[in-house]
């Protein structure tokens, strides 16, 4: 099995065949110590540990010195410094939590967020501090530094973007859409390995229907399945009579935890280039609980207000869309306004398949 940390033994710190270089084991230095002799030597200090089962721990001898080392090159543990593990090393998050998962086959899991509404989002805030307090799981956040709303699945080729560090792996991406946050996330933040599952939200306002071609919440989703990371995409429904920026996302987090949790241990139940899409009722509504449904058939207009700047010059602001819809039963749209959490899965191949001899006879191919 290909082992990415005997990788940054190597390329790191000079790992060579069986030695290792210069290496400082409890005060002594040993110079090109047979790596087997080390070995031991490591795992009677990893038995001692509470929670470590010697016998899984003897299958993996190596996964054990690479996680020490790559430890040590994170700056826990210098390469210079004495390596005693007993009382330099932070079991209970470096060592323990990402060692032991890696012996036991359970790699800890990477989890990518973005949103539409920005790094600042009260929603994205929630979301990201419920997946750290209930998952043991590395959660990256990058998110447009401002909100990008309706912004689609476009990306930036006319001018050079930057990440810009606003916490522990918390991103903002200066102008960036939220399918330019996880492209260039999976590009520049993810070096030997990808995130387990994307999420895009959670977004202040419903995406459903037809309003997903819109939505910069469904494209983070879109260009995660693209890469081949599952994905789901994440919104809060809330009715005029609420104040956008006091929802509550009670439900919301409550039932993407479970959906999460599912994800991680049973595995992603859509194919490649599929996302599921998730919209939460209104919390003025009464919550009925989580249903499955097709997307329905939203009814559009073109409405927008013109002015005029103080130079005469004239400009237009685009109406807000209301949530006109054609009247299809158990319909995502029709399930949501009724009080139900609703979970579609959204294919990228937009083919009219059903189509297709139509198309072909009236073009007389």
């Amino acid at each position: 099995m290909e082992n990415i940390y005997k990788m940054i033994v190597d390329k790191i710190l000079g790992y060579k065949s069986e030695s290792i270089q210069e290496v400082k084991l409890s005060g002594r230095q040993e110079q090109d110590k047979p790596l087997a002799t080390l070995l031991n030597d490591l795992l009677k200090v990893f038995s001692q540990q509470d929670g470590f089962d010697a016998e899984i721990i003897k299958r993996d001898k190596e996964l054990i010195l690479g996680m020490a080392v790559f430890d040590r090159a994170n700056s826990i543990l210098a390469t210079k410094t004495h390596l005693n593990f007993t009382k330099k090393c932070d079991f209970s998050y470096t060592i323990k939590n990402l060692c032991y998962n890696q012996i036991q086959g359970q790699k800890m899991k990477e989890i990518l967020i973005t949103n539409d509404d920005g790094f600042e989002s009260k929603g994205l805030k929630k979301l990201v501090k419920m997946l750290r307090r209930e998952f043991n799981a590395k959660v990256t956040v990058v998110a447009p530094s401002t909100e990008k709303s309706g912004s689609s699945h476009s990306i930036t080729l006319t001018r050079p973007l930057r990440f810009v560090k606003v916490g522990k792996r918390f991103y903002k991406l200066d102008d960036g859409t939220p399918a330019d946050c996880v492209y260039l996330a999976l590009h520049a933040l993810y070096k030997t390995r990808l995130p387990d599952l994307v999420i895009s939200g959670i977004n202040h306002g419903a995406n459903i229907s037809e309003d997903i071609t819109y939505s910069g919440t469904c494209a983070g989703a879109m260009e995660a399945v693209l890469q081949g990371i599952p994905a789901i995409a994440l919104s809060q429904f809330y009715r005029k009579s609420e104040n956008s920026k006091r929802l509550d996302f009670t439900n919301a987090l409550e039932i993407t935890r479970q959906i999460v949790a599912k994800i991680l241990k049973n595995g992603f139940p859509l194919d490649k280039k599929e996302f599921i899409n998730i919209n939460f009722p209104s919390a003025k509504d009464e919550f009925k609980g989580l249903k499955v449904a097709h997307t329905g058939k939203r009814v559009y207009n073109y409405k927008a207000y013109a002015n005029k700047n103080p130079r005469g010059v004239e400009y237009f602001w685009l109406a807000a869309a209301g949530l006109e819809y054609e009247r299809q039963s158990n319909s995502d749209i029709d399930l949501l306004l009724q009080g139900y959490a609703v979970m579609t899965p959204i294919m990228l191949d937009l083919t009219a398949y059903n189509k297709l001899e139509t198309l072909k006879k009236w073009a007389k191919i």
